[in-house]
Formats: C-alpha cells, structure tokens, sequence
C-alpha cells in the first residue's frame, strides 16, 4: 500500500484528523494527514511489509526514535520500521496523534478510549505493539499496552500465557527445574 492524496469524495475524516478511503480494510487503510491546505511537513513511515504511512511531521516527532532520525538527517523524511508491521504502525500512529493533541492542549490522553481499543486486541498484536511502542520509545503507549498484556495473563500459568502470546520457551527442563526450586514461593 502507498500512501497518496486520494479525492475528496472518497474520503472519510476520523475524529483524530485522519483522512482515511471509505471501504477499506483497516489493514490497508490509505492514510493522509489532513492539514490546512498541505502546508504541513510529512514524515513518510514504512511498515514491516512495505506499507507507507504518510504523517504529519509532529505527530511522527512523538516517537523520540523517530525525532532523533530526523534531526539527525538520518531519514530522508522516510522512515523504515523493518520491525513493525502496518497493522501495529497504524495503532501507533493513531495513538501518537491523539498523544500529540492532549499534549497541545494541556490535557490528559483518553486512558480509558484506549484501554478500551487494546482490550479487543489479540493477545499476538499485543506483544506487537509492545514491542513497537519500545522501538519508537512512546511510552506512553507502552505503559498502556503492557497493562492490557498483564491483564490478560492474570490467572494463568506460564505455559497458557506462552500459547496466548505465541511465545517460545527458551529454557530447558533443568534450568527449569532449578528456577522451581530456587523461586518456589513464586509457582504457589
């Protein structure tokens, strides 16, 4: 997917400022930052999987990851994200504008509106933006997205939260024994 300005007809405008293509899946959403008359700076994003993200220069720059590539004159105005897919860079994106925007009104980021979006993710998209959100150093987003994973794993074993994740065990049967034994009060 590349991002471009599309026609007007065709367009849908999110609360957030967003222009998105009517009929699109939200994986393959055509995004153009809507500013007054394209005066605007953009920051071209690029997912795992070559999707383009076109955004407003101050909504890229509340990734410090991202600010420092481009004060740094590393970007050329694109950034590669070889580690986050465009599913979860759209996540990120959503939530670094409305980051941006409680941060210009002095107001507080709606925790709950996100708390509420997290919590119909999936528990692998989860670990994916976790793992995004550290990447682009929002922390915001990490703290959000790290308190959905705990809930989540809240009640369960080791090995439910590693199918829930999709994650592999790295440790042997020995070494796991012997965490048993050192960490006992931690497996009651």
């Amino acid at each position: 997917m590349v991002t471009k300005e599309v026609a007007e007809p065709e367009l849908k405008r999110s609360k957030g400022g967003m222009v998105t293509k009517e009929g699109v899946e939200p994986e393959s959403k055509i995004l153009v930052m809507a500013t007054e008359e394209g005066a605007e700076s953009k920051i071209t994003l690029v997912s795992s999987d070559g999707h383009e993200f076109e955004v407003a220069e101050h909504v890229a720059m509340v990734s410090p990851t991202i600010k420092r590539m481009i004060e740094d004159d590393l970007s050329n105005r694109r950034v590669l994200l070889p580690t986050i897919a465009s599913k979860i860079l759209l996540k990120a994106v959503d939530f670094a504008e409305d980051l941006f925007k409680s941060r210009v009104a002095a107001a507080a980021l709606e925790k709950d509106k996100w708390a509420k979006e997290l919590a119909q993710m999936d528990p692998t998209s989860i670990t994916c933006l976790i793992l995004a959100a550290e990447h682009l150093g929002i922390d915001e987003l990490l703290d959000l997205a790290c308190r959905r994973a705990a809930e989540v794993m809240a009640g369960r074993t080791a090995e439910e939260v590693q199918r829930m994740f999709s994650l592999k065990c790295e440790v042997t049967s020995e070494e796991e024994a012997e965490i048993r034994k050192k960490y006992g009060w931690a497996f009651k």
